[in-house]
């Protein structure tokens, strides 16, 4: 009897338990797909601002680096896949430091050279001081247009008089003030090299130590993210595009009911910039398309406009 009265108790209570289960998977299963769908979106903003960074980026890169940027991201590519590091975060390195070595005089293909040399020697600086290579990268900048300290948390120790000593190993027997820039970042970048012997390589030799292959995981999950974000980026381009547009013609449409009102200087440069926006929109648009007419119209009216306000400022 005992027994009987033991599986009736816990039938009874499993049956609860089964309904209060129940009840709770139906009023979660909404909530559960609110989260996944704010989520989803979070990510999706990451990853497209994260893509659109690196077009940014990419974009200084084929600037600065010229006809040598196809090169520059081929040897870093390399490098990136021996260390276990992000080729698009090396070469962002090499960039900033290549935007400081070409304005300072030194030829853009030499400067391309010292650029992708720097980096990796930052990236295995980093390593062997277990600090971020960014970090190591903008230390090493620094140094290189003259302030020095920041380099010494490194062990590398640069002062004036070591500088005047590798100018003259250099062959250059002038005054400081009279070397020009060019020179004196190469004998910076020298005396760079030369402190950092022990730590260089060390990227590569202990790639499978447990902080490398950390980095190494975060740079696969950053391409991960650039590569989904690239998928993502022509669409938000559009949209935010298009948003653009309807915020214009909306402010357009607003001031022309009376409801807001605008400054002539002011609207003057809204007109400006609906000018340009319509005139690269049929700069791009093949002719007798329905696009290509409504820009027309678009800019047409906006000059018109244009006109008008230049005639009330006198």
């Amino acid at each position: 009897r005992d027994l009987k009265r033991l599986e009736r108790s816990t039938s009874e209570s499993t049956s609860k338990m089964r309904k209060s289960f129940g009840r709770l998977a139906r009023s979660a299963g909404p909530l559960l797909g609110a989260a996944l769908v704010a989520a989803t979106a979070v990510g999706s903003k990451s990853v497209i601002k994260l893509a659109s960074d690196i077009e940014e980026m990419q974009a200084k890169s084929d600037v600065v680096f010229g006809s040598f940027a196809g090169q520059v991201r081929e040897d870093l590519a390399q490098f990136a896949n021996e260390v276990g590091r992000s080729r698009f975060e090396l070469e962002g390195m090499a960039a900033s430091v290549q935007d400081t070595f070409v304005p300072m005089g030194i030829a853009r293909g030499e400067a391309a050279d010292l650029s992708v040399q720097l980096a990796k020697l930052a990236t295995d600086v980093a390593s062997f001081n277990n600090a971020a290579d960014a970090d190591v990268m903008n230390a090493f900048q620094s140094a290189l247009v003259g302030n020095h300290e920041t380099v010494r948390r490194f062990g590398i120790v640069i002062t004036e008089v070591e500088l005047k000593q590798e100018l003259l190993r250099m062959g250059i027997n002038k005054a400081s003030k009279d070397v020009d820039q060019a020179t004196k970042i190469q004998a910076r970048l020298n005396l760079i090299m030369a402190g950092t012997t022990d730590a260089q390589g060390d990227a590569a030799r202990t790639s499978e130590s447990f902080a490398n292959q950390s980095r190494a995981l975060f740079a696969s999950l950053e391409i991960l993210g650039i590569e989904i974000g690239k998928v993502l980026l022509p669409t938000a381009t559009a949209l935010v595009k298009t948003f653009n547009e309807l915020t214009i013609a909306t402010k357009k449409f607003f001031r022309k009911v009376g409801i807001i009102e605008t400054a002539p200087m002011q609207r003057l440069a809204e007109i400006t910039e609906e000018v340009r926006i319509e005139t690269e929109i049929l700069n791009n648009t093949r002719e007798n398309t329905g696009k290509a007419i409504l820009a027309e119209k678009r800019l047409t009216a906006a000059l018109a406009e244009q006109k008008e306000v230049l005639s009330l400022l006198g």
